[in-house]
């Protein structure tokens, strides 16, 4: 059974005319998996038991918006990524680190 749950928050922090600037949040499990069995899962130092594993992780980002015409807006966003990358067994979670990010894209309304 899998199970996901996700907080986000959005804050403006600057606005004028078309151009704004928001201060975003996301985070959460991505997923939290339950096995009614213990899983065994070999790794290069031995073997790894769990009968759960998550993705824990949080994403704060600064994204700079553009409302170019009334239907398309283009954005662009910077930020980081904190997550445990490696080891995702309940028990053993380890391994966490920032992970730097970015990207870019447009919306467009029919």
């Amino acid at each position: 059974m899998e199970m996901e749950a996700y907080l986000k928050n959005s804050t403006e922090l600057y606005k004028n005319g078309k151009f704004g600037v928001n201060f975003e949040f996301e985070g959460g499990y991505d997923p939290y998996t339950f096995h009614q069995y213990k899983l065994v899962e070999a790794t290069r130092t031995g073997h790894r038991d769990g009968k759960r594993s998550y993705e824990l992780y949080a994403l704060p980002y600064i994204q700079a918006n553009y409302q170019a015409t009334e239907f398309v807006n283009l954005y662009a966003a910077a930020g980081a990524e904190y997550r445990n990358w490696k080891d995702s067994a309940e028990s053993t979670a380890s391994h966490w680190r920032w992970q730097p990010t970015a990207w870019a894209g447009m919306k467009v309304n029919f």
